[in-house]
C-alpha cells in the first residue's frame, strides 16, 4: 500500500489532534532523526554533506537531519535561504537555526546564492539532501530561487557521475500522487519516505535506495487508517523497503 496525498494530509492532521496529541514539533524531530539515520545507515561515508531546506516543513525535517548527521559523526552544510521568512510563520524554525550554529558549529547560508555560487557549492559536495519540498506540494515550480536550485540539482546530475541525491518524503518538483510531470525532473539515488511511503515512490528509479521512518505509528493508528505496518527491525527506527 502507498498513501497518496490526500490520506497523507489526513494521516498528519489526526496525528496532530487532540486525539493523539503529537506536535509538529515532535513529528519534526522524528522525522529528522529517522532520516540522519538512514543515511548513515545507507552510506556510512561520515563526509561532508549539503542540506538544501526549502520554505515549509520538509525545510524543518532537514533542519533537524542536519543536527543529527553532526552527531553522528558527518560534516553538514546547510543552505536555508529563506529562513527569515519562516522564522515569522514558525518561530521554532529559528531556535532549529540557533541549535545548529551554536551548539554544534554547523554552518547555515541564510542568504541567497547567485547561481555561479549556487554551483560552485553543489560541486563541493558529493551528498546533497533534498528537503525542498513536501508531500503537500503540487507543480508546477513557481519561477524563482527554488526553481533554480532543483535546474542545478538537475544539471549537475546529468553531468557528475558521483553525485548521491537524497530526496526526504518526495522528491522536489514531483507530483506526490503521480511522480515526476516534466521531461527534466530531480533523479535521487535515495528516497527516505516519512510516516508511511507515498504514491510516487512508485516512480523512483530501479537502483534508488528507498527508506521509511515511521515507527512511531501505532498499530491501532495503522488499522484506523488502513495502513499496513511496516516490518522494521527490533532495534531500529528506520525500514530499507
Amino acid at each position: 500500500m502507498l498513501l497518496n496525498s490526500v490520506k497523507a494530509a489526513l494521516i498528519d492532521k489526526k496525528l496532530m489532534s487532540p486525539e493523539y496529541g503529537y506536535t509538529l514539533e515532535q513529528l519534526m524531530e522524528l522525522a529528522g532523526l529517522s532520516c540522519a539515520l538512514a543515511i548513515n545507515q545507507q552510506y556510512k561515508s561520515k563526509s561532508e554533506i549539503l542540506i538544501i531546506a526549502g520554505p515549509g516543513n520538509n525545510g524543518g525535517d532537514g533542519l533537524v537531519c542536519a543536527r543529527h548527521l553532526k552527531i553522528l559523526g558527518w560534516n553538514p552544510t546547510v543552505y536555508y535561504p529563506n529562513a527569515e521568512k519562516m522564522y515569522a510563520k514558525q518561530p521554532f524554525y529559528n531556535n532549529l537555526v540557533t541549535t545548529l550554529e551554536k551548539m554544534y558549529e554547523i554552518k547555515v547560508i541564510k542568504d541567497s546564492l547567485g547561481k555561479e555560487q549556487l554551483n560552485m557549492l553543489f560541486k563541493q559536495h558529493k551528498y546533497i539532501v533534498d528537503s525542498i519540498f513536501g508531500f503537500s506540494f503540487k507543480p508546477p515550480i513557481k519561477q524563482g530561487h527554488y526553481l533554480d536550485i532543483i535546474n542545478l540539482l538537475i544539471e549537475n546530475q546529468k553531468k557528475r557521475a558521483d553525485i548521491q541525491l537524497i530526496s526526504i518524503d518526495s522528491p522536489s518538483g514531483w507530483d506526490v500522487d503521480e511522480g515526476p510531470k516534466t521531461e527534466d525532473y530531480l533523479d535521487p539515488d535515495m528516497l527516505i519516505s516519512l510516516t508511511y511511503p507515498k504514491l510516487c515512490s512508485k516512480y523512483l528509479k530501479p537502483t534508488s535506495q528507498h527508506y521509511c521512518g515511521g515507527r512511531f505509528i501505532s498499530k491501532k493508528f495503522a488499522s484506523e487508517f488502513g495502513i499496513v505496518p511496516l516490518s522494521y527491525q527490533e532495534a531500529s527506527l528506520i525500514v530499507k523497503l
